[in-house]
């Protein structure tokens, strides 16, 4: 239920957001269904640079000009509590 109450408030406040961060590494990632695609060609690009989870980051973060086109500075949002365990 806390899931789904995050992103459902994600999806309220910031209609566009990119990713949310509930806890550490890859576990606590949610990222909307249409990124997907593009962040899958991303890990697939760049898998053997970096660990998935920095990838992750990367993305986000928007770091890099093929990032930044994908992604046109949307938001992460950041939980203030860990839901997992890592």
């Amino acid at each position: 239920r806390g899931l789904r109450y995050l992103v459902q408030k994600t999806r309220t406040v910031y209609p566009e957001w990119l990713g949310l961060r509930t806890s550490y590494g890859l576990n606590g990632v949610v990222v909307r269904s249409e990124d997907l695609p593009g962040f899958r060609d991303y890990l697939l690009r760049h898998q053997a640079r970096l660990p998935p989870d920095l990838l992750w980051t990367e993305w986000v973060e928007g770091t890099r000009a093929d990032v930044r086109e994908r992604t046109n500075a949307r938001k992460l949002i950041v939980y203030r509590y860990n839901l997992f365990e890592h």
